[in-house]
């Protein structure tokens, strides 16, 4: 359910989701128990805003989310215990200073509280240029270009750099620094936790059927060159 007053958006309810997953890279004992087939029971609610002035390339405004999920298997409890909270907060800004050069920093964090007993579908994610794109709690990371798993604390800031070279046609720098931790409270504890470093740089051309995009990046996550391409909306 989920009602909408200008710019936010109210939303709350129950989900039910079922994974069955198949077809693994590999055969190890460990995918037996990240990877279970089950399903999932979740108690939600969230709150957005968004007064971006542009899909793909906005100018000005600013977007945020706060969302907290409730994951059980029963409607109760999660694998005989305790069930596991999830909260997720999301923000970025749109700045433009000087005419065509518009800045866009963001902080994404998501936290798991209740437990360490909780499989792949709600275990943090990292990576991927599209936030969500391979799972909803999917936190985007410039040089990580497949969606990893993350520690149940991960923090993530970005800031990005985008510069029209002409119409239609864009160059932007994009860093992230991150943290993750098993524990919240560990999360700028240097000895408990680890540090995210990610760079690229991309090009797009924003057709009407979409932007185009090209971007190299790196990070300290993959120690090697990468590169993503992609072209269309984003839903």
């Amino acid at each position: 359910m989920a009602k909408d007053w200008n710019n936010i958006q109210v939303s709350a309810g129950v989900d039910f989701e079922y994974y069955r997953y198949h077809d693994l890279l590999s055969l190890e004992l460990v995918d037996a128990l990240l990877f279970p087939n089950e399903s999932l029971f979740s108690y939600y609610a969230g709150l957005l805003y968004n007064s971006l002035n542009g899909r793909s390339v906005p100018t000005a405004g600013m977007s945020w989310a706060l969302t907290y999920h409730l994951y059980t298997d029963d409607l109760f409890q999660y694998r005989d215990g305790h069930p596991i909270s999830a909260f997720d907060a999301h923000w970025q800004g749109c700045f433009t200073p000087f005419r065509n050069f518009t800045i866009l920093p963001s902080l994404d964090g998501r936290t798991l509280l209740g437990g360490s007993d909780y499989a792949f579908a709600v275990a943090n994610m990292v990576g991927g240029s599209i936030a969500g794109r391979y799972m909803p709690q999917q936190i985007a990371f410039a040089g990580i270009n497949r969606a990893e798993m993350a520690p149940g604390t991960l923090v993530v800031a970005g800031l990005k750099l985008r510069q029209r070279i002409s119409k239609n046609q864009y160059v932007t720098l994009t860093g992230n620094y991150g943290r993750d931790s098993g524990k919240l409270h560990h999360i700028f504890d240097a000895s408990q936790s680890s540090d995210l470093v990610g760079t690229g740089i991309g090009y797009m051309y924003n057709s009407f059927l979409g932007p185009l995009e090209v971007e190299l990046n790196w990070s300290n996550q993959t120690k090697k060159a990468g590169w993503y391409a992609g072209f269309g909306f984003v839903f």
